[in-house]
């Protein structure tokens, strides 16, 4: 079994460009987060994970019938762009879409064993604490656990892209 790394970096979900990648942590956001990542902590090991893992859509708007029942990640994005819905944080579904994702992100913690995580914004909050009522910034000075490993918060790496200003805090 592989050492624990030192840093699992929960963030919320990749926006639509980022979930038609693969790898979604190679984007904008990716490359953010890693470079904050090797600058500060260079000898620190860490993996980024995301609380949700794709964009969701609505099948129902789907233009082409015949990809009714196929995966997303099967769908040419001329196809998926139309049967875009509203962003996770607005999704009818919210809770539901949180919910259905755990898995994932759980996997993640079982096979890299964290030593610390970061929960990077609300949504990635919600999925990890569902019963927690204080937001990101009201948590940013405290300490929770998570099957005992210390999670620290912080805003939302989407949220410092759109406001540079924030990137330094």
């Amino acid at each position: 079994q592989n050492e624990p790394i030192d840093y699992l970096l929960l963030t919320e979900y990749p926006n639509w460009k980022e979930s038609q990648m693969r790898n979604f942590w190679i984007s904008s956001v990716g490359r953010v987060i890693s470079k904050t990542m090797d600058t500060y902590y260079p000898t620190k090991s860490y993996a980024i994970s995301a609380a949700v893992r794709a964009w969701p859509y609505d099948p129902a708007k789907l233009i082409a019938p015949q990809y009714n029942g196929s995966k997303a990640s099967l769908m040419p994005e001329y196809v998926l762009q139309r049967a875009v819905t509203a962003p996770v944080h607005r999704h009818p579904y919210y809770h539901e879409i949180l919910k259905n994702c755990m898995s994932h992100w759980q996997e993640d913690i079982a096979t890299l064993r964290p030593k610390n995580i970061v929960i990077m914004g609300n949504a990635a909050l919600a999925a990890m604490f569902p019963k927690e009522q204080r937001s990101i910034l009201e948590l940013s000075d405290e300490t929770l656990f998570y099957e005992g490993i210390p999670v620290k918060f912080v805003t939302s790496s989407h949220f410092i892209l759109n406001k540079p200003s924030l990137k330094d805090t």
